[in-house]
């Protein structure tokens, strides 16, 4: 699967991406938040491949567990650089004024927690 088999899905999820206040997104989300005539069409791994097709999608690969136990999901992120659709691009950079996301932002960092020592 890739962006021009699917250009209906692929513009929405750059839309979500784009005009979000989040920064970066969980594929979850994105797949949630589909349309429910798309998402009927369209497997999680036919819109990862969708989203990884995309040049103006940016993935921050996660890797480890979370809290509950279950395996991290990567995220994905607007580039508007690489964006083709100058209307888009425009109303996030300079209407939204939306800031690009931080270079430290783009790779995943696992954090551990450590219970303190009691005296």
């Amino acid at each position: 699967m890739s962006f021009e088999s699917h250009p209906a899905v692929g513009n929405h999820v750059i839309n979500q991406l784009a005009f979000s206040r989040l920064s970066s997104t969980p594929l979850s989300t994105i797949m949630a938040h589909l349309p429910s005539e798309e998402k009927r069409d369209i497997s999680k791994d036919d819109l990862r491949d969708v989203i990884e097709s995309t040049p103006c999608i940016g993935i921050i690969k996660r890797q480890g567990k979370d809290a509950a136990g279950k395996p991290l999901e990567s995220e994905y992120y607007y580039v508007p650089e690489e964006d083709d659709d100058q209307q888009r691009r425009a109303a996030v950079v300079d209407g939204l004024r939306k800031p690009s996301l931080r270079a430290c932002r783009k790779q995943h960092k696992q954090y551990y927690w450590k219970r303190p020592k009691t005296p």
